[in-house]
């Protein structure tokens, strides 16, 4: 497709050669989200179900300005097109710089409303609330319109005076309740931090995670959403991110016994909280907070500016977050299956926002299932 601003194109990335990725991982790097890069794409694109479209847009001198990286999937009656690992990961959007963004936007939904006819149903999950795509929806009229109310996720600004600075800032009970619950342990334990692993170690280190992240998950009632598909496309990712040097892992260990652990990535001057779990039966003993504390210093030593707790708002990060975004969820329906489809999306959004939120988080699990079968 030509722009006047442009032109764009929909490749394989598999044909789209190095060059094209090596451009699309920085710009996602600029954007500072691991969930834009061609490594978390490659992790996530299941070649036996899902068709890659990833949508290129080139500035006038044949440079690559944005990348917008999708995967098309044939459901039991539409075809959809979405981000690789939707129903994973926790914010997405284009790969492009910021200031490129409403360009970059326009030019790669004309260039995906020319070829309607080969989907039915374009679903984008967790864009940014002030971003370009939402400012698209805002128009009204045929076209993007919200899919469900925004999702939220909270973070921790860093200031000048890094974790202490931080911790500073919180109440004083706060900080009494982390040194106490630290100190009656180690008053029974020799505690160890032990930080992301080399490759020798870390299918060992992935494998202790996800026992205990979906031990908590039960614990709390909840429906485990790790799937064999998603711990092997979360697998490959951390190998992908650990040859980058974005891969933190961290994990807790009492008298030399794994008892919790964290995964998650530091792109640019953001550490992100990916996933975590801890055993249930030192839950009393606060191990998944004495952990997460330690992820903070990390991330502060690190010089990290932001550490983001990502999607969700479980109590829990209110206690340790000095702030929260908002991330919206559009879809646009290509045609009669796709409009039908999507008041369906709809209406289940709909029952969810009406129930207790662990029903919601059943009913995430569920649909996140359903949605890789």
């Amino acid at each position: 497709m030509s722009e006047g601003r442009g032109t764009v194109e929909i490749l394989d990335p598999a044909a789209a050669g190095e060059d094209i990725r090596r451009r699309w991982r920085d710009l996602a790097l600029r954007r500072e989200n691991p969930f834009l890069t061609p490594e978390w794409f490659d992790a996530w694109h299941d070649p036996d179900s899902e068709t890659p479209w990833v949508v290129v847009w080139k500035r006038p001198g044949g440079e690559v300005g944005a990348v917008l990286p999708l995967l098309a999937s044939r459901g039991r009656f539409a075809r959809s097109l979405r981000f690789p690992g939707a129903d994973n990961g926790d914010w997405f959007g284009i790969a492009c710089d910021p200031d490129e963004e409403g360009d970059a936007v326009t030019a790669c939904l004309a260039a995906l409303r020319e070829r309607t006819r080969e989907w039915d149903l374009l679903h984008l999950d967790r864009v940014e609330d002030k971003g370009a795509w939402s400012a698209v929806a805002a128009q009204g009229g045929p076209g993007l319109h919200p899919l469900r109310s925004p999702d939220v996720l909270p973070f921790l600004a860093f200031g000048g005076g890094g974790y202490e600075g931080w911790l500073a800032s919180r109440s004083r009970n706060f900080r009494s309740q982390l040194g106490r619950r630290r100190r009656r342990v180690e008053r029974d334990h020799e505690l160890t931090f032990k930080d992301t692993p080399d490759r020798a170690g870390l299918g060992a280190a992935l494998e202790t995670l996800f026992g205990f992240h979906e031990a908590r998950r039960e614990m709390q009632g909840g429906e485990g959403v790790l799937t064999p598909q998603a711990r092997e496309a979360y697998g490959c990712f951390a190998e992908l991110s650990l040859e980058r040097g974005w891969l933190r892992m961290h994990s807790l260990e009492f008298d030399g016994e794994p008892v919790a652990a964290w995964y998650g990535w530091r792109i640019g001057t953001r550490y992100c909280y990916g996933i975590s779990g801890f055993d249930p039966g030192r839950e009393e003993l606060a191990v998944g907070t004495l952990l997460l504390a330690h992820t903070i210093e990390r991330a502060a030593a690190e010089g990290a500016t932001v550490y983001d707790f990502l999607w969700g708002e479980e109590s829990y990060k209110d206690r340790y977050a000095s702030g929260r975004r908002e991330v919206t969820s559009l879809a646009e329906a290509g045609g009669l299956r796709g409009r039908l489809s999507l008041a369906g999306r709809r209406g289940l959004n709909s029952l969810a926002r009406a129930v207790p939120e662990r029903t919601r988080q059943r009913l995430r699990a569920l649909r996140a299932r359903a949605g890789r079968r």
